[in-house]
């Protein structure tokens, strides 16, 4: 979970708490389409929300399909939704280096620039999945941090 915080017009503070998915999913640019169909030849607002592989249900209430999508989402589980996050990110000019430790056996993923400066690094993983998308995560949080600033 990732703590986002900000203020509103009329100075209101607000912070709100973030998965890691839905982290990954914005960094993507996974967003809510809206769209009509017509019920009785009348339009009726309908939101969804998708990417390449995967689609949630339709709603007629806005940032329902935007969670309902989330809980779909397979970044931390799948090599197929992943692997464009690590191309995205080093299409940035960051790069990624997995090493394991020989002796642990465990995973290690960091991303690098490439004035070899580290700039995410992940806790390790039993997995190599599980190191990567760590990583990824670490990566996005601190990248967000920058154009903030």
């Amino acid at each position: 979970m990732q703590k986002i915080m900000g203020v509103l017009p009329l100075g209101i503070k607000f912070e709100m708490m973030k998965t890691d998915n839905e982290l990954v999913a914005e960094f993507m640019g996974v967003t809510e389409t809206e769209s009509t169909f017509d019920s009785y030849s009348i339009p009726v607002p309908c939101f969804y929300t998708k990417n390449e592989f995967h689609r949630s249900n339709t709603f007629t209430v806005p940032d329902k399909s935007f969670t309902d999508w989330i809980s779909g989402a397979k970044y931390d589980t799948s090599w197929d939704w992943l692997m464009p996050v690590v191309e995205k990110i080093e299409g940035l000019y960051f790069y990624g280096h997995l090493t394991k430790n020989t002796h642990d056996g465990r995973h290690y993923m960091s991303f690098i620039t490439k004035d070899c400066d580290t700039v995410a690094y992940s806790s390790p993983g039993q997995t190599k999945i599980e190191s990567v998308y760590k990583a990824v995560v670490t990566f996005i949080a601190w990248y967000n941090t920058q154009k903030q600033s």
